[in-house]
């Protein structure tokens, strides 16, 4: 879950900072174009949010139909943001539709976080059964999925006391773990936008 959030803050910050560059409308059409002339798709998650206001079923078969239509219209790869959409039902107790949203995630990803998120949302329904299965699932296609790996160990032991946020902070992480996390982050940021270190010094680079 972490995870899919640092990700999304590095693609929001991005765009923000491709908006600030300066991207141009093209007319009749939902994609963008920025000033070197690629072309930005539109996000699906912004034109579903134009319809919170009817029901989950429709919005994943709008999803499904633009997808079929109008592939290039819209951006239908930015997982991590469709996920963050899924995650704001789940934080809101709007459990049908955060499962709704995860299972449509599931079906077009079918990737590790997907899953862990599907898990999650079983957890919040009672089903600790299938949450314990889609965890599984998630730690068996990604085993650094630690998050995966403690709600295992918690549903299967039960009278184990979970970590608070604070206990967690203070864990220590060795120097290696940091300069791991730091260089996936950037992986991530690069792969978003592959300009974004353009303008960034040999020597700053050096010192990061």
């Amino acid at each position: 879950m972490w995870i899919v959030i640092r990700n999304y803050c590095v693609y929001c910050v991005v765009i923000l900072g491709m908006f600030a560059c300066g991207m141009n409308k093209s007319n009749g059409s939902s994609a963008t174009s920025n000033l070197n002339g690629s072309v930005v798709r539109a996000s699906i998650i912004q034109k579903l949010k134009e319809l919170d206001h009817k029901p989950v079923e429709e919005r994943i078969a709008l999803y499904k139909k633009l997808k079929k239509e109008a592939p290039d219209a819209y951006n239908f790869e930015n997982e991590d943001e469709i996920t963050m959409y899924g995650y704001g039902f789940l934080w809101a107790d709007k459990f049908d539709e955060a499962f709704a949203i995860f299972q449509l995630i599931v079906e077009q990803f079918g990737s590790a976080n997907s899953y862990d998120s599907l898990a999650e949302a079983y957890l919040k329904k009672g089903n600790r059964d299938a949450a314990l299965a889609n965890y599984e699932k998630s730690l068996a296609m990604n085993p650094d999925n630690f998050n995966a790996e403690d709600q295992i160990t918690l549903i299967k032991h039960p009278e184990i006391k979970p970590l608070t946020p604070a206990e967690k902070f203070d864990k220590k992480h060795t120097t290696e773990a940091y300069k791991a996390d730091l260089d996936q982050l950037a992986k991530s940021l690069v792969k978003i936008h592959p300009n974004v270190f353009k303008f960034t010094s040999q020597k700053s680079l050096l010192i990061l």
